[in-house]
């Protein structure tokens, strides 16, 4: 049995159809988590630091220099870039803020998360509280897509080395 130049052609063709998108998706996604990383450096690189570990996700990243354990967050919006740096030798504690409200349709009613942040608490209380907004209902459209278990990553990642730094 022989097979064809059209059938080959044809079965070579389907493949690249089913699998070009995902190429190209991994090129984007690629390219998202460069573009993530060079904005997070850029904000350390203000304070001649350099981020050792980090997490990007979506439009936001997280990363920590940890030989000066400065955390720092950025986080690209319609409304403009938010940045942020922590000095985790200035905080006391850090913590998950899930702000949430209730809705229901009739007999059921269910939960819905309006921002999640992480929190670090100071320990000089003439200054306020920092929250790094993991997540905006507002700006991040209306489903979590990871963020809880990223803000519970880090608060954990955090909390130790916060734990470390005060052994010091």
């Amino acid at each position: 049995m022989t097979i064809d130049t059209g059938t080959i052609l044809t079965a070579v063709f389907f493949l690249l159809l089913c699998t070009v998108p995902f190429i190209l998706m991994n090129i984007s996604h690629r390219k998202k988590v460069k573009q993530n990383l060079q904005l997070l450096n850029k904000e350390a690189g203000k304070y001649n630091l350099a981020v050792s570990t980090f997490n990007t996700w979506g439009n936001t990243s997280i990363g920590m220099d940890e030989s000066a354990n400065v955390v720092f967050f950025t986080k690209k919006t319609a409304d403009g870039d938010i940045a942020q740096q922590v000095s985790l030798a200035e905080a006391d504690k850090c913590r998950i803020a899930n702000i949430k409200r209730t809705e229901s349709d009739g007999d059921h009613h269910y939960s819905l998360t309006e921002k999640l942040e992480l929190v670090f608490e100071i320990g000089d209380k003439k200054r306020s509280e920092t929250a790094l907004p993991f997540f905006d209902i507002q700006h991040d459209g209306g489903m979590l897509t990871g963020e809880l278990q990223m803000a519970e990553k880090w608060c954990n990642i955090i909390n130790n080395k916060i734990a470390a730094v005060n052994k010091k």
